[in-house]
């Protein structure tokens, strides 16, 4: 499978816009996205899948379960299912869920 990036479904969730590269009707493990944010996303929680977010370009800070991250180019972030996290800055980024990531599993947590 060979999946162009400016070929790829695009959603937006906030100010996040998501390119979907590969789903869960694709493969049932694993998720890859690439999101481009300028602003916030979340807080949200996914009941289902751990996620990870690669920091390609730009700045973010990531809180997970309460816990602050200030994150830059070439960071990994671990977000393990069932923890509440968010997202905010101006950044490029890899989404990758296990199991694949599952709309109907993911909580808008209210602020």
């Amino acid at each position: 499978m060979h999946v162009r990036s400016a070929e790829a479904a695009t959603r937006n969730a906030g100010d996040v816009e998501i390119k979907n590269l590969i789903t869960r009707a694709e493969c049932s493990n694993v998720s890859v996205a690439e999101a481009e944010l300028d602003g916030s996303h979340g807080p949200s929680r996914n009941h289902l899948s751990d996620r990870i977010y690669y920091l390609i370009s730009g700045r973010a800070v990531v809180t997970i379960d309460g816990d602050t991250h200030e994150i830059a180019p070439g960071d990994v972030v671990l977000i393990p299912k069932g923890a509440v996290h968010a997202v905010s800055g101006t950044a490029h980024y890899l989404v990758i869920n296990s199991p694949a990531f599952d709309p109907g599993r993911e909580e808008d947590i209210p602020t």
